[in-house]
């Protein structure tokens, strides 16, 4: 099965309090691969900072989630940054409200071709059940 996790489908991965893990851990081990956008890494980073800086994480919660992420990147198929995927997220942006980097996301998905398109965003599952056959919401 291929796999394609938005950033907020994976982040459940790393944040293991949160609602949802169960779901993600179980797709993961089911899956033949792991697609993911070439944003997701920047904004993993984003999201482990602002945990950090928000004064969430143990003195060495920070490394110890970059370096997992790191470990796990080899493992995921990278969508490559191109201009298939640049003016798929621009016609995603014309047809829709998302923002640029749920834009982004939705197009990597695209044209990724998953089997299931997984995402804890309730506006991008919308969207996406506008292009993808099987698409779950992660709650």
């Amino acid at each position: 099965m291929k796999l394609f996790l938005d950033t907020s489908a994976l982040a459940k991965k790393y944040f293991i309090n949160e609602r949802g893990v169960e779901k993600v851990v179980a797709r993961l081990a089911a899956a033949d691969s792991v697609i993911v956008s070439p944003i997701t890494r920047v904004e993993m980073y984003h999201a482990f900072n602002r945990v950090s800086k928000e004064g969430l994480l143990p003195a060495d919660g920070l490394q110890i989630l970059v370096a997992s992420l790191e470990e796990d990147w080899h493992y995921f198929d990278v969508v490559p940054w191109n201009s298939a995927l640049e003016w798929g997220a621009v016609k995603v942006l014309e047809a829709s409200a998302l923002r640029s980097l749920d834009a982004v996301q939705l197009a990597a998905g695209i044209v990724s071709r998953p089997d299931i398109f997984c995402t804890a965003d309730r506006k991008l599952c919308l969207e996406a059940r506008k292009y993808l056959g099987k698409v779950e919401l992660i709650e």
